[in-house]
């Protein structure tokens, strides 16, 4: 995503929220005691996407992209939507992007994980949910691939996404009925 810069995760990260805070739903469990952040999820509701529109690209991803190497910025523009636009239309149909709660991140501070944090955050749209939608998400990691799959999750498949170093990494694709569906 940022070309190995790891200096440009933050920047990414910062404005993927603020896009969220725009556009979707921005989710977050709190240590009462310190007030710190334990975990964060980032839910766009049906009909709404990340990037989807000039508003939201101009809260930090145009100045993020702008710091990119020209390959990554290149990739980014010209491979990655792309390549996995098709992939998920396939791997929710009959659902889309535009019918789901998509989760387009979800991520718990190390020192609290494997307390329920994840699942907390995911309940809460999933209860949103309810009857008329269904939770949708991405991966590329096997071991998020394990955590989805024992939260119940259906895993609708995975293909490979090229990397702005002509490598390859799995996508995989999941889906859950809301509450009552």
């Amino acid at each position: 995503m940022t070309g190995g810069n790891k200096s440009l995760e933050g920047p990414l990260f910062r404005a993927m929220i603020r896009a969220c805070l725009l556009a979707g739903r921005v989710y977050t469990a709190i240590v009462i005691s310190t007030g710190a952040i334990a975990g964060l999820a980032l839910w766009f509701p049906p009909g709404k996407a990340l990037w989807q529109n000039d508003a939201q690209r101009n809260l930090g991803f145009n100045q993020f992209l702008e710091s990119l190497s020209p390959k990554t910025k290149e990739w980014w523009i010209n491979t990655y939507g792309s390549a996995l636009a098709p992939f998920i239309k396939t791997a929710l149909s009959p659902h889309t992007v535009e019918s789901s709660w998509y989760l387009n991140c979800i991520c718990v501070d190390p020192k609290y994980q494997r307390q329920g944090i994840a699942t907390n955050l995911i309940k809460m749209v999933e209860q949103k949910a309810m009857s008329t939608s269904i939770l949708a998400l991405c991966t590329d990691t096997d071991v998020n691939v394990a955590v989805y799959k024992a939260l119940h999750f259906q895993y609708k498949g995975e293909a490979p996404l090229p990397t702005p170093d002509n490598e390859y990494i799995d996508v995989h694709c999941f889906t859950k009925p809301g509450a009552r569906v």
